[in-house]
């Protein structure tokens, strides 16, 4: 896994911060989304892009987190570039081991 792809998503939510159950799910939603939205830039397809953007202007998003999602829309968009540059066509989120042993995705 690249470091700049942890780092990409650490940058969204900080690295050290202590967060409920209901938080780590919330943070789960929006980093799919913007995963989702990286691979539909990626894609080259507009109008998939334009749709998985959609999601970012929804009162679902704005219930979900306080991220402005003019930030995260251009973070996306400099990493699908970075990615895109280095001949890459896909972007898949990180997967971590939490201290309890169980995936955490978050």
């Amino acid at each position: 896994m690249s470091d700049r792809r942890v780092k990409m998503i650490q940058s969204l939510y900080g690295e050290n911060i202590e967060m409920s159950n209901e938080q780590r799910l919330a943070n789960v939603i929006v980093s799919v989304a913007a995963a989702d939205y990286i691979n539909a830039l990626l894609s080259g397809d507009p109008y998939k892009a334009k749709h998985e953007e959609q999601f970012f202007y929804t009162g679902w998003y704005k219930t979900l987190t306080d991220l402005d999602e003019e930030v995260l829309i251009e973070k996306c968009q400099k990493c699908a570039n970075e990615l895109r540059a280095q001949g890459k066509k896909h972007f898949k989120l990180p997967k971590r081991r939490s201290s309890d042993g169980y995936l955490d995705e978050d």
